[in-house]
C-alpha cells in the first residue's frame, strides 16, 4: 500500500495489474474485505494485513513480467497440502488461509 491509499484502492490496483493487464476492472468483480489483522510472520516484521475475498469468473490476463502462467488450485487440496507440507508455504500465506477458514466457519455457525 502506498501512503494515502486505502486497502480497497490498493487491492483494486493490484487486481488490475496482476489479472487484467493494467486495464479497468470489469464491473462484475466482487471484492469483499473479510478482516484486517496484525501480521508478524517473521521476526521484526510488524504489519497490518488486509484480507479480501474476490469473486470473478474471468477471463484473466496475467502480467508476463511477473508470472509465466495462471492456474487454479482446489481450496480443499490447498488447505490439506498446507497442513501436510507447511515448509512449501510462507507463514504469511498460512496465516491468511487460516483466517479465511475461520471466517467461513463463523459464517456457517450463524445459519
Amino acid at each position: 500500500m502506498l501512503s494515502g491509499e486505502t486497502p480497497e484502492e490498493t487491492i483494486k490496483k493490484e487486481l488490475s495489474e496482476e489479472l487484467f493487464n493494467n486495464k479497468d476492472l470489469p464491473k462484475n468483480v466482487v471484492i469483499k474485505k473479510i478482516t484486517s489483522y496484525f501480521n508478524n510472520d517473521l521476526p521484526n516484521n510488524h504489519e497490518i494485513a488486509h484480507l479480501f475475498v474476490i469473486v470473478h469468473e474471468g477471463p484473466f490476463t496475467i502480467q508476463t513480467e511477473e508470472a509465466d502462467r495462471l492456474g487454479w488450485v482446489n481450496w480443499k487440496n490447498l488447505v490439506e497440502d498446507m497442513s501436510n507440507n507447511p515448509s512449501k508455504y510462507t507463514q504469511y500465506s498460512i496465516n491468511a488461509v487460516d483466517l479465511c477458514i475461520r471466517y467461513v466457519d463463523n459464517l456457517k455457525s450463524r445459519f
